[in-house]
């Protein structure tokens, strides 16, 4: 029915036309709630945010998906701390408890994790979070946590070789560095490293320094606009990173690229204005970083090049190339580990350009999985994800057999109802990545019929899956843990059904019962 495909049409003009506003829609933070709580509460007070707080502690005692283990130490200990800051009951305590076990369960699994699969600053964040813990008297065992001590004094080693400069990543993490606040550290968002954590620690600091006091309603202020930015109206309940304007605007619009809608005639009036104020914030800031006022990344910045370059702007590739190091592009400076998501984006932004990166290319193909997929990233947690964008890139640099060898892993990965997901259930936001993979290969005729049934199976469980709430997507992208950029996940979701209606074999639906 031609008036489903104009609802989701209509759907994605508005997400496109609010990309960026009010510094981006994202969902609340476990840590950084935690962590405003217990360093500076709101002046609602902290029964609210409490309250959140509590609700989200899963049945292991944990916080954080059970999905992904790395992510859940870091939310779990601030939780922990924020509770026991305030609680002293029965009912407290035997939270307390239930979370102090299950990171004593956890606790083997940082002997040997690689790097590559727990969320940005986690070496840095959890050891600071066990000794604070430790001065609480929430005794936790060090022993385990050897190698992040290690990689957290690398990292150090780093910092203290610079002045800390205002919106960098060790700023991001400033909560974690045991300095004292300094008004030069507050960047145009009135943030410490764009980051609620950091700003709140940066706050607690600052109180009763008197140089500091016209400064301290600009932080104030950032906390509650990244507390409206959760959308759920909780006082207290922040988000992770925030604003995340650049990254909105070079993702969501990458995702109607990936999905071949990009130019198509009912979005040309609200991607026409985002593409200039995309090509705006590139060129000024000679590069796009996720937020307004955070240093350039070459992710963000690649992305940004492939949707200008297929909106007809001319694109110059030093943009690229001022990220490479030795074989491969780094996101920033003194990071511990390259990304692949970053370089398979920045080899993309490259070969659209007209340029190449030998060495690069071959980081990439190296880290194939004898299964044909790629593992998940610093960035994400889905190894779909990450397997659905390396196919773009392998694709465009004529790597076809490489992008033809992910097939049989997705197909083998699919479920009996026809989702993908890394639980018992299907997931919405995975199965449109996968959706994206195969019809990416299908374009190029570069299916056999055994995937094109696949495809199929997938896109009809999502046309019975999605529902109508921007709010109930499921966080798999990573910061200091998992999180939903609301505007990405939802314009993914939508566009993998754009990309395969009206195709040969994909017909318009027939499903009232989803239009509003």
């Amino acid at each position: 029915m031609i008036a489903f495909q104009e609802q989701l049409f209509t759907e994605l003009r508005g997400l496109v036309a609010d990309l960026g506003k009010d510094g981006g829609l994202i969902s609340p933070a476990i840590y950084d709630t935690a962590q405003l709580l217990r360093l500076y509460p709101p002046p609602e007070g902290v029964e609210p945010g409490l309250n959140w707080l509590i609700s989200q502690q899963e049945a292991d005692g944990g916080w954080g998906d059970p999905a992904v283990p790395t992510a859940r130490d870091v939310p779990t200990l601030a939780a922990l701390l924020a509770i026991f800051t305030y609680c002293r009951d029965r009912a407290s305590r035997k939270l307390i408890n239930a979370g102090l076990e299950f990171l004593e369960h956890q606790s083997e699994q940082w002997m040997e994790v690689h790097i590559d699969t727990f969320p940005v600053a986690t070496e840095m964040l959890l050891p600071y979070l066990i000794h604070e813990a430790c001065e609480v008297g929430l005794t936790i065992d060090p022993t385990p946590y050897a190698r992040l001590f290690e990689l957290r004094e690398k990292k150090l080693q780093y910092i203290r070789q610079k002045p800390l400069k205002p919106g960098t990543p060790p700023a991001h993490s400033w909560e974690a560095l045991g300095l004292d606040a300094d008004a030069s550290l507050l960047n145009g968002s009135g943030s410490v490293g764009h980051s609620p954590a950091a700003t709140a620690a940066w706050l607690k600091s600052a109180a009763g320094k008197n140089h500091l006091q016209d400064y301290i309603p600009i932080a104030e202020r950032y906390l509650s606009e990244a507390a409206k930015a959760t959308g759920i109206d909780i006082p207290g309940v922040v988000t992770n990173p925030f604003p995340i304007a650049g990254y909105e605007l070079s993702y969501g619009l990458y995702a109607l690229h990936i999905a071949g809608i990009i130019n198509h005639g009912l979005l040309s009036e609200s991607i026409a204005r985002q593409g200039e104020e995309l090509y705006q914030i590139l060129t000024t800031g000679s590069g796009v970083s996720f937020g307004n006022f955070f240093v350039p990344d070459v992710d963000c910045t690649s992305t940004a090049v492939v949707v200008l370059y297929s909106l007809g702007y001319d694109m110059d590739p030093g943009y690229i190339w001022q990220f490479q190091n030795e074989a491969h592009f780094y996101t920033y400076k003194n990071e511990l580990n390259p990304s692949i998501l970053s370089n398979a984006h920045a080899l993309y932004a490259l070969t659209l350009c007209g340029e190449r990166a030998p060495s690069t290319e071959e980081f990439l193909l190296e880290r194939q999985q004898p299964q044909g997929h790629w593992f998940p990233d610093k960035w994400h947690s889905s190894w779909r994800y990450m397997t659905m964008e390396t196919i773009l890139t392998l694709l465009v640099l004529g790597y076809d057999e490489h992008a033809q060898s992910t097939v049989h892993a997705i197909i083998e990965d699919q479920r009996v109802d026809g989702g993908w997901g890394m639980t018992d259930t299907s997931s919405t936001l995975e199965t449109a990545y996968c959706i994206l993979a195969l019809q990416t290969l299908y374009a190029k005729d570069d299916l056999n019929d055994e995937a094109i049934a696949a495809l199929k199976r997938g896109y009809h469980w999502l046309l019975e899956n999605y529902n109508n709430d921007i709010l109930d997507q499921e966080p798999y992208w990573y910061c200091k843990e998992l999180y939903s950029p609301y505007r990405i996940d939802r314009i993914y979701v939508l566009s993998a059904l754009l990309s395969v209606i009206n195709t040969d074999i994909f017909p318009v639906p027939e499903v009232p019962h989803l239009i509003c």
